[in-house]
């Protein structure tokens, strides 16, 4: 996927595979590349990763609220049997998608490490798919646990979207979305120290 017209193509083919298959709603929350795709931050990703969230109640697009993600919330696991996991391999198929074009592999990780994400409502596919989107802080928090070296690109990108120059200041992000113990766990400390090298 390189462009964000993309994204929004195959996730209302996604909703119009669910609205064939039933009523039932979708609340899902898009990080990882997808996320930087979407804010015109990168210019390709091999998937969307997402995870499931909890309905928050009626809310405007745009509005930040504190969502939950899901505990045991997996739903696009590939031969799970779900409609939700069919609707995605559907549009695989349909679309010439690999298997794993929606994937909430990273969803286990977020309910455990940093399971309150500040987001808003995105948009609303088809009346069963709603999308949220992380804030900036939210996303900082997710790429500095994972910090890969190909993380890198994109939490300078994001230090540079909030206008945080110091390590204090990220550590203030930090606080807000990963307990210290989870910190400790990813090994934050390190993490921090070569980000700000």
């Amino acid at each position: 996927m390189n462009n964000a017209g993309q994204i929004e193509k195959y996730l209302d083919a996604l909703a119009g595979e669910l609205v064939s298959q039933g009523d039932e709603q979708y609340h899902i929350l898009i990080s990882g590349g997808a996320w930087m795709l979407l804010q015109r931050e990168r210019r390709v990703t091999h998937d969307i990763d997402f995870a499931q969230v909890e309905y928050p109640g009626q809310l405007k697009p745009g509005k930040v609220v504190r969502l939950t993600v899901q505990r045991g919330g997996e739903i696009a696991t590939r031969k799970g049997g779900t409609v939700f996991s069919d609707a995605v391999e559907a549009v695989a198929v349909d679309v010439g998608l690999p298997v794993d074009w929606l994937n909430d592999e990273s969803a286990a990780y977020l309910y455990d490490s940093a399971p309150y994400a500040d987001a808003c409502l995105w948009r609303v596919f088809a009346d069963v798919l709603f999308v949220y989107l992380p804030t900036d802080e939210y996303m900082l928090a997710l790429k500095i646990a994972a910090y890969r070296r190909k993380d890198r690109a994109d939490c300078l990108v994001l230090l540079h979207r909030l206008g945080i120059t110091t390590r204090e200041e990220t550590q203030d992000i930090l606080d807000t979305f990963l307990s210290e113990q989870e910190q400790r766990i990813w090994d934050v400390d390190q993490k921090l120290k070569r980000l700000f090298r």
